[in-house]
Formats: structure tokens, C-alpha cells, sequence
């Protein structure tokens, strides 16, 4: 599963490099190396950029190589360090009030920069355990406090594998094989553009316009929703020229893959039966009712009791339908035997609730959002199927 991804966590150690001289040599090619090709390329880097690139402890090595190769290009680079035990530290002991706002850093960092490149550490389930409720709330209006200054912002972000980057932990996470979700997830980020545009171009296409949306699934999912016309997020994987004309901010990621759009507000009507994650807890079975576009909360499995308290404690649009999205990367696949599912993989659709900033909604009066992955839904578009059973129909 994609979990949400946020730019709320403490940067520190902040080294800069500087541009490279003309005689600097560089090292053998590394395993990183065709990697932070891909992702400098992906991020459109020139000569006038100043690129941050986040790193945690397990992908500093990538994180160097991408700010070499960025220097290279002519931008200035700074790779910024950031420390799960610091972020956990500074969650329990920060005053509220300093969690419910953006930190400084994190608003100096969109107030310098023209690229973000995210490499931070990878999920860690315990991060958020033990963290009181209260503490957690704050640290939500903190996060779409930052959200909101980044969407007004010009600064092109693009993440690498968000919560799910290959590591031992969160191979734990979804019961994977740890060579063996590795081998998955770059197989997935390094498929060629060229044939995930193809099928993005074929869904984009699809979902054109106003359309009458209809989600069913084997676990009682049945959802029928509206696009109105608005435009749609797409992710091929680079920020294509069209992208970057329209103004504010512009975020993609690897692995690529997606079609999303911000569905009508007024009109989202029947069941989604779904697993979600909140505050770093996998939450099973979750059954919300829709009624003219408003979600309400039913039942669910285990985790279920955290889901509740936060949709209870938050306001605003926390029950609207914010997110309609089809995944079209045919490499993107879960590791044999594992349950990571991910909304980049061909024929996955995710639903979500709350915050839509990253879609173009209209849904920013709340810091609440939960998506909910869909692996063998049927899609109709005004009564077309594009999706049976979890695949994209050809």
C-alpha cells in the first residue's frame, strides 16, 4: 500500500555540495547510478535549479549519487539528512502548538528551492506507536499546514517509493521477502516512460470530461461517483511541458503510473469496503457509507478504533470524496506471497476522502484524508468498462 507521504519531518545535518569543478572525476558507476539518472532526468534539473535532496540513513548512497548527477547539470544541490529518531523526539517533546503549525524549516525549504527530491527514510511502523492522540491531531494540522504552503508554492517535488523504498522494514511491513521486494520495486520505478504513457494517455482519454463513475468489488464495494471536467493528475513518471505551464507547485513519483482526478463533491453515492493506514497503523476493513458525496463511517477490523477517533476529532471536509485515481504501471507488482498493494499498479483504484490538494480539489479545509486501495474492482465510465477484476481492459 502507498501510505501518504508528508514533508513534515525534521531535516537535519544539511550538507551542500557544491558545483562540480571541470577536472572533478567521478567515481565508477554504482549500483545508484542508472537510479538517480532516471530520477535527475525525471525531475527536469537545469542549470538555474537549487535541488534538495532528503535522505535517510538507508539511502544516502542514492541520495549522493542523485546530487552529483544533479550538480552536474549545473544546479546548486544540498542533501539534507533526516533522522526517524529526531522526528520521534520531536513529536513527544515539541509544544502543540509548535506541532500544529509548518515548521520554519520545512517553509524555508519551499521558500529557497526550485526541486525537492524525496528520499527520506523509509516507514517505520513504530514511529507514531505510543504517540498520544492529541499529539497526533496537531501533527496532522501541522502537515496540511506545510501541504498548503507547497501547493502555493513553485517547487517541483518528486518522490522515490514514498513509505514503501525497499528496506528490511518495510519488507516487515508487507510480509515480503527482502531481496525480493527490492527486486519488485525497481523493477516497477524503472520501467521505460514510453509504456506507461501509453496507458496513462489511454485512461486520461477515458476520464476526459464529465463522466459517471461506478466502482464495484468482491468485498461489497459498490460506488458510483461523477468527474466533472476538471483536470486530471497524471503521472508518467517526468513533468511534461504542459505540467509545468500551468502555475504553483508540481509533484510526481516513482515508480510512476497514475490517473487521478478530484471527483464532484455533491455526488458520491453507496459503499467502499477498504484498508487504509492512519498515523502509521494499517487499518483492515474499513465500511463507509456515501450519500450525495459525504462519507460516513460504519464498521471495520482490526485498527478500526483508530480510524474512528481521527475522523471524529477533525473537521471540515473530512467525509468528502476527494480522490478517484487508476494505476497504470504493468511492472508495478506485489513480491510473491506479500500484501503491499500500491495505486501506481495497472488496474488498481484507489478512492479517497478528506484533503485532495494533490489532485486539484477543493477539499482544504480539513487535515484529514485516507485513501482506500481497490486490487480487483470492476470500473465502469458512463457504463463502459476500463477495469474488470483488477485489470485494465485492453
Amino acid at each position: 500500500m502507498r501510505l501518504p507521504a508528508t514533508l513534515l519531518l525534521v531535516a537535519l545535518g544539511s550538507t551542500a555540495l557544491a558545483r562540480p569543478h571541470k577536472t572533478t572525476r567521478r567515481p565508477a558507476a554504482g549500483p545508484d547510478s542508472a537510479l538517480a539518472r532516471q530520477i535527475v532526468s525525471a525531475a527536469q534539473v537545469g542549470g538555474q535549479d537549487v535541488v534538495l535532496v532528503r535522505a535517510g540513513h538507508q539511502t544516502l548512497s542514492l541520495a549522493e549519487e542523485v546530487a552529483t548527477q544533479a550538480a552536474e547539470k549545473g544546479a546548486a544541490t544540498t542533501i539534507d539528512f533526516v533522522s526517524p529518531d529526531a522526528v520521534r523526539a520531536w513529536i513527544q517533546a515539541a509544544p502543540e502548538s509548535a506541532l500544529a503549525q509548518a515548521p520554519p524549516c520545512g517553509q524555508s525549504v519551499l521558500q529557497t528551492s526550485t526541486v525537492v527530491i524525496d528520499l527520506a527514510s523509509p516507514f517505520d511502523p513504530g514511529l507514531l506507536s505510543g504517540i498520544a492522540p492529541g499529539r497526533l491531531d496537531h501533527l496532522r494540522d501541522g502537515r496540511k499546514a506545510l501541504d498548503d504552503t507547497f501547493w502555493r508554492s513553485n517547487v517541483r517535488r518528486l518522490e522515490v517509493a514514498g513509505a514503501a523504498y525497499p528496506s528490511e522494514e518495510s519488507a516487515r511491513l508487507f510480509h515480503a521477502e527482502p531481496a525480493a521486494f527490492q527486486r519488485a520495486m525497481w523493477a516497477a520505478a524503472e520501467v521505460k516512460t514510453p509504456l506507461i504513457q501509453f496507458k496513462t494517455d489511454r485512461v486520461r482519454k477515458a476520464l476526459a470530461g464529465l463522466k459517471q463513475i461506478r466502482v464495484t468489488a468482491p468485498n461489497g464495494t459498490d460506488l458510483s461517483l461523477r468527474l466533472s471536467g476538471g483536470p486530471l493528475y497524471v503521472n508518467n513518471g517526468f513533468f511534461d511541458p504542459d505540467t509545468l505551464a500551468r502555475p504553483g507547485a508540481h509533484e510526481i513519483s516513482l515508480p510512476a503510473g497514475e490517473v487521478a482526478a478530484a471527483p464532484h463533491t455533491l455526488f458520491g453515492t453507496g459503499e467502499l469496503v477498504g484498508d487504509t493506514v492512519i498515523d502509521g497503523t494499517l487499518v483492515k476493513g474499513v465500511h463507509l457509507r456515501f450519500t450525495d458525496g459525504k462519507a460516513l463511517p460504519e464498521s471495520g477490523g482490526a485498527g478500526y478504533d483508530l480510524f474512528q477517533r481521527a475522523f471524529d476529532d477533525a473537521s471540515g471536509s473530512k467525509g468528502i470524496i476527494g480522490v478517484f485515481a487508476v494505476g497504470t504501471n504493468d511492472a508495478s507488482r506485489p513480491p510473491r506471497g506479500s500484501t503491499y498493494r500500491s495505486s501506481e499498479m495497472a488496474g488498481m483504484v484507489t478512492i479517497g476522502i478528506g484533503y485532495d490538494k494533490r489532485v486539484g480539489g477543493s477539499n482544504d479545509d480539513t487535515s484529514f484524508a485516507a485513501s482506500f486501495l481497490l486490487p480487483d474492482a470492476t470500473v465502469t465510465v458512463n457504463g463502459t468498462p476500463l477495469v474488470q477484476h483488477g485489470k485494465l481492459v485492453p
